[in-house]
């Protein structure tokens, strides 16, 4: 348990580990990725079953990069291997800072 003080005294909240895991609803499954338009539509022709996208790496990756995630030394190492045109990875490129 980790404690804490508060003006009113301690707090203890436990720390256990997650028995269920649930995914998030479909609409917010790579959410960021999904607000770039361009880079979005290549995944959907590589992925046009959602379940497929939902498990991807490369969509994982790609959304962590345009959240601002990851270095540019990441993102050289791996563009090739993410499956984007070199349009989309251009696009991409200006999320890494």
């Amino acid at each position: 348990m980790k404690r804490e003080e508060s003006k009113r005294g301690k707090i203890q909240t436990a720390v256990v580990p997650a028995t269920e895991f649930y995914l998030a609803e479909d609409y917010h499954q790579k959410y960021a990725l999904r607000n770039s338009r361009e880079i979005m539509a290549e995944f959907r022709a590589m992925y046009p079953d959602l379940n497929n996208f939902v498990n991807s790496t490369a969509a994982a990756h790609v959304n962590g990069y345009i959240h601002g995630n990851g270095t540019a030394e990441q993102f050289d190492r791996e563009a090739e291997s993410l499956g984007l045109s070199f349009k989309a990875l251009k696009i991409l490129r200006a999320y890494i800072r």
